[in-house]
């Protein structure tokens, strides 16, 4: 049989019929997520590896193939990574792994494969997941413009992510960004005071030096916290209530609205903006969605626009792997 690994007994030594199994990964600055995927799109099993770990991409994913008994040789892969793709190589922002498509092909002998960015591949999962009921609406936004098809998937991590995914029939189009890089927009005296004080320590700030777990662990520096000593600390310290942990966790829920705003004028994204990321759902339990929708259409003219633009999280734990499975699906269905 062409194609990937061929499954062949199930439980209690029952024969199933033979299907094209395939690698994906979602490689993000913390985690490296790695499963088997068919060609029906479907997850298999799944680990999670620290990307720390390993000194590169190749290492861990040897590491996830022995984990995954992965037997038989692969034959395709699809591998998101948190870093702007060009060509089929890719530097991490966040990370020291440079991936480079054709040599880990080679390597692993794939014959069909895709390198993308981890954002997209969220992006091409939202059609799934809105299949599957897992986009739940932040809040009642009125009459919201149900026959707009382009959105935006935006969400903190260990960066910064957005991808933009536009659904014309049955085609997906998704379009990589690196928008979380774009300038810092301070809008009071205390955070014109925080952006001085970083251009001094970095030269520019950009949006994701906030809007991510090390900007949340710089939040809560910054306003004195001296306790928590990581990101994931913090957002526990503010979901107990403890200060100054509370007050850098509802900062950066306010930044992050304003930013999703901006971005949501800056794609024409008025099928809606879904969010998603670890931090985010480390902070989701303190959102105020009143508070968090009135931020996110403060944008003067455009208010009654961005009023009307659903807002919505991603209820999934590992959306980027549902999008990556469907890629690979293609890529194993015309392998044939």
């Amino acid at each position: 049989m062409a194609g990937g690994r061929s499954l062949k007994s199930g439980a209690h030594g029952r024969r199933k019929e033979d299907v094209m199994i395939g690698l994906i990964a979602d490689i993000g600055g913390t985690n490296a997520r790695f499963a088997l995927a068919d060609e029906h799109g479907t997850v298999r099993h799944s680990i999670r590896l620290a990307t720390s770990a390993f000194p590169s991409l190749a290492e861990a994913a040897t590491e996830a193939l022995a984990r995954l008994d992965a037997c038989e040789p692969i034959a395709a892969a699809v591998i998101a990574i948190a870093a702007p793709v060009v060509g089929r190589t890719a530097r991490m922002t966040n990370g020291s792994w440079v991936v480079d498509g054709h040599a880990l092909a080679a390597r692993f002998g794939w014959q069909s494969w895709r390198v993308i960015n981890d954002f997209a591949a969220i992006a091409h999962a939202v059609p799934q997941l809105a299949a599957d009921g897992l986009l739940a609406p932040l809040d009642a936004p009125g009459d919201c413009w149900r026959d707009e098809r382009t959105r935006l998937v935006l969400g903190p991590g260990t960066g910064l992510g957005v991808a933009m995914v536009r659904e014309a029939g049955t085609a997906v189009l998704v379009q990589a960004t690196e928008a979380g890089h774009v300038s810092f927009a301070p809008e009071s005296e205390e955070e014109w005071a925080l952006a001085r004080d970083l251009t001094a320590r970095y030269g520019r700030v950009s949006v994701e030096r906030i809007l991510s777990g090390p900007g949340l662990f710089t939040l809560y520096r910054w306003l004195g916290g001296s306790r928590a000593n990581s990101p994931e600390a913090v957002a526990e310290a503010a979901r107990e209530g403890a200060q100054p942990a509370r007050r850098a966790a509802a900062w950066f829920l306010d930044i992050l609205a304003r930013f999703a705003g901006d971005m949501a004028l800056a794609h024409g994204a008025w099928g809606g903006v879904l969010l998603t990321g670890g931090v985010w759902q480390g902070l989701l339990p303190l959102l105020d969605p009143a508070r968090f929708r009135h931020l996110f259409s403060a944008k003067g003219r455009y208010r009654p626009l961005l009023a009307r633009t659903s807002l919505a999280r991603i209820d999934h734990p590992d959306p980027g792997l549902v999008g990556s499975a469907r890629l690979l699906a293609e890529l194993l269905q015309e392998r044939g």
